[in-house]
């Protein structure tokens, strides 16, 4: 297997069809799909010659509202043949929030799919056409389902692309640079509204090639997409990251664990890449003690902060011998640092990895800039290939967070250890300042997971008239667990200073999530922040 790189996606694609055409390349067992290389260039192509007939042009924003059906991966490749900027849109925005989308992202074409829960997809968009609120929409297409009026089907529009030469599609795509434009990817909003992230395809194809060696991905492999397409989790890191290692990726259009692990025992899974949330949904699923695992070797945990005992149970109990731990975020492509393949397992368990390659990193204090030393926590800063192009249509936002020198500020707090390795310790805006103390959430809560009765726990602070801020803690506790406050509290005694410890505690099912598994603390905080009764201060 001969690594690619050095190329824009579209031609990735043409040169996986060329050189790898009977090589599988994409798998939806639940549908008996089964792709080669070739089959996926193919159809690629003829969705790109039919962006060619209705007119796209280089830099045109394309839209991409659909869950992980087959021909979404065909339309990221068919997008960046004719030089076009896919906008990727998360699947349960509501009118308001994807009408903000598209018009600030100034989409000309959207696909998309039929089928939502309490919101269709086709009603809100045939009423923004039918609004003509949007002037730069000018097309969509529907996959897998019945167009209303002004759209069309994906089938018509390889049918009317049937009209234009594959040469033309091919030289679009030649010329296409490698820093032109490539993905749009509008920013989870845990903490304010989304920003369309600008990535490049050296951007994107540089850093999935990154970190896929870094990872180890080896001929042989069989690669497991569970998570979201329009994250970059999914389009970037499992999407591209397999085909510039051609690598065969087993599909499903949905997240079901069920579902996952009969995956992994049919096609012999080997890599499984997913946020911490969906590891959890497995370890929980029945079935994980019966289906047969065997195959799986290795594995990226990343997207939010994986506690280290979640870590070791998708370790030891899932049978990932290979586990990795990963930080990035939209910004940077999305990664920044990634456990060696073979580095010791205390490393890869208990640390978020070493940069990739290119990617240098700076330890700072957020108020002054200064630079710190080893094991001092200060804003993780970020250089290399992999720092955005900006925001779209924001250079106010842009300047914000990249330095003149060309540093993207990440907004979260971390350390270096000694041996390079770089520990999270959670988002600068997440830091509770409590009477002038400095109290890091990720510290806290490692410390609660250490305790037997406790699944997870999340920190952040709530206004305080005496204090400024005051600690709280959103807990769950594992299935027959019985701890409450007081033992918590008591447990936390000999662990951490006394201004560390949560002062108001809820005791919960699970946490405010959004669609790429992070943790919506500020949901939390209105929570706590309702709440009328508070626990009396521990003696």
């Amino acid at each position: 297997m001969e690594p690619i790189h050095d190329v824009t996606q579209g031609m990735l694609i043409e040169r996986l069809g060329a050189t790898h055409g009977d090589r599988e390349a994409l798998v939806y067992p639940q549908r008996g799909l089964r792709w080669t290389y070739a089959d996926l260039d193919a159809r690629s192509l003829a969705l790109a010659r039919g962006l060619l007939a209705i007119g796209i042009e280089p830099g045109d924003h394309v839209c991409v509202w659909a869950d992980n059906r087959p021909d979404w991966v065909p339309f990221q490749f068919a997008i960046a043949r004719v030089g076009g900027v896919l906008v990727t849109a998360n699947t349960a925005l509501t009118a308001p929030e994807i009408t903000y989308l598209l018009g600030q992202s100034r989409t000309r074409m959207v696909v998309c799919s039929p089928g939502r829960e309490g919101e269709e997809y086709l009603d809100v968009l045939a009423g923004l056409l039918a609004a003509g609120s949007l002037d730069r929409l000018a097309h969509v297409a529907v996959m897998e389902g019945t167009p209303r009026g002004g759209m069309i089907s994906v089938d018509q529009l390889v049918a009317e692309g049937e009209a234009v030469a594959a040469s033309a599609v091919h030289q679009r795509c030649a010329n296409t640079p490698l820093d032109a434009p490539a993905n749009i990817q509008y920013t989870s909003g845990t903490t304010g509204f989304p920003k369309g992230v600008v990535l490049s395809h050296r951007n994107l194809v540089e850093n999935a090639y990154a970190g896929a060696v870094t990872g180890g991905m080896v001929d042989g492999d069989v690669m497991m997409l569970m998570v979201p397409l329009f994250h970059c989790f999914g389009c970037s890191v499992v999407v591209l990251g397999a085909t510039t290692h051609p690598t065969p990726i087993v599909a499903l259009q949905r997240f079901d664990p069920g579902a996952v692990l009969e995956a992994i025992e049919a096609e012999r899974v080997t890599l499984i890449h997913g946020v911490p949330a969906m590891f959890q949904a497995l370890l929980a699923h029945p079935d994980v003690a019966t289906r047969d695992l065997s195959s799986l070797r290795s594995g990226i945990v990343a997207g939010s902060m994986c506690p280290e005992p979640l870590m070791r149970r998708i370790h030891d109990d899932l049978g990932v011998g290979g586990a990795l731990a990963a930080y990035g975020l939209t910004e940077a492509s999305p990664g920044v640092t990634i456990s060696n393949h073979d580095a010791p397992i205390e490393q890869r368990l208990g640390s978020v990895g070493i940069p990739f390659a290119g990617v240098r990193l700076r330890i700072v204090d957020p108020a002054t800039d200064e630079e710190l030393g080893a094991g001092d926590t200060g804003e993780v800063l970020v250089h290399g290939p992999n720092v955005m192009l900006g925001y779209f249509d924001d250079p106010e936002a842009t300047a914000a967070v990249i330095t003149e020198e060309g540093w993207l500020r990440t907004g979260d707090l971390g350390f270096i250890d000694e041996v390079g390795a770089l520990h999270i310790a959670g988002r600068i805006k997440e830091l509770v300042i409590r009477g002038g103390e400095n109290v890091f959430p990720g510290e806290v809560e490692d410390a609660l997971r250490t305790h037997e009765d406790v699944a997870d726990a999340a920190v952040f602070g709530v206004d305080d008239e005496r204090l400024g801020e005051e600690v709280a803690a959103a807990v769950v506790l594992r299935p027959g667990g019985h701890a409450d406050a007081a033992a918590l509290t008591e447990w936390l005694a000999s662990r951490l200073a006394t201004y560390k410890h949560p002062r108001q505690w809820m005791f919960v099912e699970g946490f405010p999530l959004t669609a790429s598994g992070k943790v919506q603390k500020f949901k939390l905080r209105q929570i706590a922040e309702a709440e009328e009764s508070r626990p009396p201060e521990p003696a």
